[in-house]
């Protein structure tokens, strides 16, 4: 699995390209000083205050994956073109974080297909 530093350092990469929808599923493993490393700034009070809510764990990331993948199957069952577009980019950032080339989005059927190897991969 990748560390924290490498998806740091290669953050432009992963992100999505409207709404930093990586950034927001990241937020909760980092600190104030790696937040600004992708472009987020923690002010006033919350500064001081800052928890970092989740450990950088496998079985943490695989949580976020599964969650993602599930959201983005109902979009794909649903046909919404652009937000299921943006969980197959989310997804596959978490799949880049755990190492795993063995699924890749091959875009048809709504990558329908994608979002069920990734559950019943990590037993969804």
């Amino acid at each position: 699995m990748k560390t924290k530093q490498e998806i740091l350092e290669n953050y432009e990469k992963l992100e999505t390209m409207f709404d930093k929808r990586f950034a927001k599923r990241l937020v909760d493993y980092l600190t104030v000083d790696e937040l600004k490393t992708i472009g987020i700034e923690v002010k006033g009070e919350y500064v001081d205050n800052w928890v970092v809510n989740k450990r950088w764990t496998e079985e943490n990331i695989i949580k976020e994956l599964v969650s993602d993948a599930k959201f983005g199957k109902a979009k794909a069952e649903d046909e919404r073109g652009i937000s299921l577009s943006l969980m197959t980019e989310v997804c596959v950032a978490w799949l880049f974080v755990l190492e795993d080339k063995d699924i890749a989005p091959y875009g048809f059927n709504y990558n329908l297909g994608f979002f069920n190897r990734i559950l019943r991969k990590y037993n969804v």
